[in-house]
This record gives C-alpha cells, sequence and structure tokens, in this order.
C-alpha cells in the first residue's frame, strides 16, 4: 500500500530512500547482447544519488 504525500512534492528517491521535493529520472534501456535485452527501468533519485552515478559512470569510467 503507498503511503499518502504529506505535500504535493514528497517524493522518495529510489535508491536511499531520501524524501525529496524534487527528484532527478534516470531511464536506462538494455540492447542485444544483455541478458536484459529489450528491459526499460526508470528510477527516481535524489540529487545525492544523481551526482554519485554521475562520478561513477561518467568521471570514473573514463579512467578504466
Amino acid at each position: 500500500m503507498k503511503r499518502k504525500r504529506k505535500y504535493a512534492m514528497d517524493f522518495t528517491c529510489e535508491m536511499c530512500g531520501q524524501e525529496e521535493w524534487c527528484l532527478s529520472t534516470i531511464q536506462l534501456e538494455a540492447g542485444y547482447g544483455s541478458i536484459h535485452d529489450g528491459e526499460h527501468v526508470t528510477l527516481h533519485v535524489c540529487g545525492n544519488c544523481i551526482d554519485c552515478l554521475f562520478a561513477f559512470l561518467l568521471i570514473d569510467g573514463q579512467e578504466r
């Protein structure tokens, strides 16, 4: 059962559970060659989590 929101913009990050008034959206689509081929995922994440994901995927990924 979903809980009722206190305010119109009371959202919960799907990664860490932190409540925020505004969330970022991440959309992933797996392609051919993946065991998840054709699957779509949409996540709503807080500012801290999106920053961590960007750092991992973009900054750290360039060093590999």
